[in-house]
């Protein structure tokens, strides 16, 4: 139930920010950056309602990329930046390492 919750709260909350993003679409790249704590199913599924409600409210894929927390630590050690209109955090790995980095984008936690 609390994990249903939870999803459904985050569902509500990229609905949100996609109209942010949507309305910010007239720059040459709108990026949403996905960033999972871990490899779990569970975290997979969470991705992909995001993806989708994304999607539905018309974000295109394309402008929609999924990283795990140790990737996004490795490419801030080797200066890479990372831009995107919005990030959704999910997990508390994936938030601690968005809000320690250097990312002045918006960030959605679940």
């Amino acid at each position: 139930m609390t994990r249903a919750l939870r999803l459904l709260l985050l569902c509500w909350a990229v609905c949100l920010t996609g109209g942010v993003v949507r309305a910010q679409g007239s720059g040459p790249s709108v990026r949403v950056v996905i960033v999972s704590s871990d490899t779990a199913v569970a975290y997979a599924q969470a991705a992909q309602a995001v993806v989708d409600a994304l999607v539905r409210q018309g974000v295109a894929r394309s402008d929609i990329s999924q990283v795990f927390a140790s990737e996004l630590v490795l490419r801030q050690q080797s200066g890479l930046p990372l831009c995107p209109a919005v990030c959704v955090a999910l997990g508390s790995e994936a938030t601690r390492v968005l809000l320690a980095g250097p990312v002045k984008s918006p960030v959605v936690s679940a």
